[in-house]
């Protein structure tokens, strides 16, 4: 087997002859194959960013959400704590007042008025109890509605900016389409 030369072997990978010069519908399709590449990228990039907003802003009204049923929940638990409290004491009220009446030996009447007056007590003290609870329930709601409101316009506001950012990455894509396209046809010419 014959061996060449190392300086021979040198000037022939120097050569620009041998060397296969790539066809222009070949830099053409390269061309292409690049800018699609670089466009799918930029497209998911673009996806990748929309999806992590919404994830964030779900997470947020979600733990928001949460935050709010949690404040509810206590106030109606704080809210029967307190008519819970109240009937107690009308109670031990009334079972006073009834066992003195008995001592001193009160009338009728007297025992109806203060039956009344302990009906009443009990009857506003459920009723302060409805309103705390509806106040809770609004509150919640009225959050709750604030945050939806939130949480859909940041969502709206992602998908603008991820159309905005498709829509130049697809103007990037046609441009970088026929400037390949221009230098096929003129040959690198007109570019």
């Amino acid at each position: 087997m014959k061996t060449i030369p190392l300086a021979a072997l040198a000037s022939l990978l120097a050569l620009p002859s041998l060397a296969a010069e790539p066809s222009p519908k070949q830099v053409y399709a390269e061309a292409v194959r690049e800018a699609a590449i670089e466009y799918q990228q930029e497209v998911r990039d673009a996806k990748i960013d929309y999806s992590r907003g919404v994830d964030a802003v779900k997470e947020s009204w979600t733990v928001g959400a949460t935050e709010m049923r949690k404040n509810y929940d206590e106030s109606v638990i704080a809210a029967k704590a307190v008519w819970v409290e109240v009937a107690k004491r009308a109670e031990q009220e009334y079972e006073a007042t009834v066992k003195e009446m008995k001592a001193r030996g009160a009338a009728r009447k007297e025992y109806d008025e203060v039956v009344v007056r302990y009906k009443q007590l009990l009857v506003e003290a459920k009723k302060q109890y409805g309103d705390a609870c509806r106040r809770a329930k609004s509150a919640h709601d009225e959050g709750v509605a604030v945050l939806t409101a939130q949480y859909e316009s940041t969502v709206e506001m992602g998908g603008a900016s991820y159309r905005e950012k498709i829509q130049r990455a697809s103007v990037k894509y046609k441009a970088r389409l026929k400037r390949a396209y221009d230098e096929l046809v003129g040959n690198g010419e007109n570019s």
